[in-house]
């Protein structure tokens, strides 16, 4: 079962696959509420000045979810690193920032929650952090934001914006003050934008336009780290490094969250924080206690760090400690690597693909099954997708039984792991003569697609009437190492159609079921989530069970239970 690296009352956060994270609602949300809002956001993200937006849509069962970059870095963690920012870099950040939200309240969107901690600071300057207004997934900020007014709406995004660049330049809590070496007609603007009454305050566009870069850089003593109490707000972090920081504000324990950005790298977290704090920037901070050791994340100012997190080649600049801005470099990653095209699938081993823990190794193409004239092959040639998201491609193969009354295909994932391809034990989906088939898999987005019709009646004989097949397209991909489907409703890619003799049985109440029939795999929801189970096949040999599970919407997912949870 995957677990959330973050969890809060409204919503549940799991990291990857990739850089990403993906923000997902406990509770369904209506379609009128939250798919125009997602389509407003995804048509702003187009513009600059808004972090990377992977996904936002619905889930099957009405939940929101969001998917967002999380490999770049926050101007929390750059604040409590290095100290302050200086005048043009401030410059940079408000007019990027102010461009963000310019075009999201172009299209009726309200941040709600800018601050350091949701301000992208890296190779790119953005916002991120728009599931804090997302509906189905805003959730109530125990501690209100320190950079905001008491006031909701653009004008006080536009407050947030200026107190968040103000504080960036080392300014203290309260009403702006000049601050020395930066023209006082900045700090006016600012001062502008923080005014009491909203509308006295510039909007966000015309703060954008009333800003100038100075003439030259100013000079001035090094930056000193600044206290995460001063830069943190009770906000859902953009990455796992940032949780520290906007505890000091918070004051409550981070539930579930990844210990180390070695979750995102793939490293365990004592070799994570190894690399990491070898950096004097991330050591004093973690010795001052401005950052836990448990926030410390890829890119945290480590001297001559190179690490992969999801595909992504991040390496990091030391702090110079002249004042100038350091910044990780990221790097998007080139095309997948295809090292496993180079596999010989003609003499490779293939496990449970009849069902069973039995495996089957083919020389030259063929492996002789029962006698003579039954033997098993490759269907055909594989098809390559990178299917779990980790920059480089995954295989899908299809291996036929000749002979018999029957000729009955089964399809297999492999994934490319440690340099070489490990098969996903057991069948994805089959086919039989005349019984369930499918088309042959295309790939799409990275995921594939596979056009399945399942057997329902015999009406028409082997041969077949439209209507004795259900027919589904279904989008598949791989999800904690196991495959499932995505589309058109979330769960497992086995069949659970209805044949017109079946008779389903009864299924406990409660019961969880999972995508794949192996124990720990992902769920594909929670019980109360489906007004229906049934169970339409039940193999007491395998000890598993496959069930049919109807939402109050009308929308199917097919999973597994164990065989004792099925009724007689």
């Amino acid at each position: 079962m995957e677990t959330p690296i973050h969890s809060d009352e409204t919503a549940d956060v799991y990291a990857g696959p990739g850089p990403v994270l993906r923000i997902v609602g406990r509770h369904p949300v209506a379609a009128e509420d939250f798919d125009p809002w997602a389509a407003a956001l995804l048509d702003a993200a187009r513009e600059s000045g808004i972090a990377d937006v992977r996904h936002a849509a619905r889930e099957a069962d009405g939940r929101a979810m969001l998917v967002v970059d999380a490999s770049s870095a926050t101007l929390a963690e750059y604040l409590v690193d290095h100290g302050p920012v200086t005048w043009p870099a401030a410059v940079i950040i408000a007019e990027a920032v102010a461009d963000g939200l310019a075009a999201a309240h172009a299209r009726g969107l309200t941040h709600g929650a800018v601050c350091p901690s949701t301000v992208i600071y890296d190779s790119q300057v953005a916002l991120g952090g728009f599931d804090t207004c997302a509906p189905g997934l805003a959730r109530p900020m125990s501690v209100p934001n320190p950079f905001a007014p008491n006031d909701f709406g653009p004008a006080a995004d536009v407050f947030a914006l200026a107190s968040t660049v103000y504080r960036a330049l080392g300014g203290r809590p309260g009403p702006v003050a000049d601050i020395p070496g930066i023209d006082a007609s900045f700090t006016e603007l600012l001062r502008s934008a923080t005014a009491p009454e909203p509308s006295a305050r510039p909007t966000a566009a015309q703060f954008r336009d009333a800003l100038t870069l100075p003439a030259r850089p100013m000079p001035g003593a090094p930056p000193i780290p600044l206290a995460a109490a001063l830069v943190g707000a009770d906000v859902r972090p953009l990455n796992d490094a940032v949780v520290s920081i906007n505890l000091a504000v918070a004051g409550a324990a981070a539930t579930g969250m990844a210990a180390t950005a070695g979750i995102i790298a793939g490293q365990n977290a004592a070799g994570a924080l190894s690399a990491l704090t070898t950096g004097s920037g991330a050591k004093a901070a973690a010795a001052k206690g401005l950052i836990g050791t448990a926030a410390l994340k890829i890119g945290a100012t480590a001297v001559g760090v190179a690490v992969i997190a999801g595909g992504v080649v991040v390496g990091v600049n030391a702090f110079n400690g002249s004042g100038g801005q350091a910044s990780p470099q990221i790097q998007e990653p080139g095309p997948p690597s295809e090292d496993i095209k180079a596999h010989d699938w003609a003499n490779a081993t293939y496990v449970g693909f009849e069902g069973t823990d039995a495996s089957t190794t083919l020389v030259g193409g063929e492996a002789d099954r029962y006698d003579e004239i039954s033997f098993t092959e490759l269907a055909a040639e594989p098809v390559y997708a990178d299917l779990d998201g980790d920059n480089d491609l995954d295989a899908v193969t299809m291996l036929v039984t000749h002979g018999g009354n029957a000729e009955p295909a089964w399809m297999q994932i492999w994934l490319w792991e440690d340099g070489g391809p490990v098969q996903i034990p057991g069948t994805v989906i089959s086919r039989v003569h005349c019984g369930d088939f499918f088309e042959d898999p295309v790939v799409v987005d990275g995921a594939i697609e596979i056009k399945s019709f399942a057997r329902v009646g015999y009406a028409g004989g082997c041969a077949g009437a439209p209507e004795d097949f259900e027919e589904a397209t279904l989008l598949v991909e791989v999800q904690g190492g196991y495959p499932v489907a995505t589309a058109p409703a979330f769960g497992s890619v086995h069949r659970c159609s209805l044949m017109a003799d079946d008779v389903p049985r009864p299924v406990t109440a409660g019961t969880t079921a999972l995508v794949w029939p192996v124990d720990g795999a992902p769920k594909v929801g929670d019980p109360g989530e489906f007004t229906e189970v049934m169970a339409v096949y039940r193999d007491t040999g395998l000890g598993w069970s496959v069930v049919r599970m109807t939402r109050a919407d009308g929308s199917v997912s097919c999973g597994w239970v164990p065989a004792s949870a099925v009724g007689e």
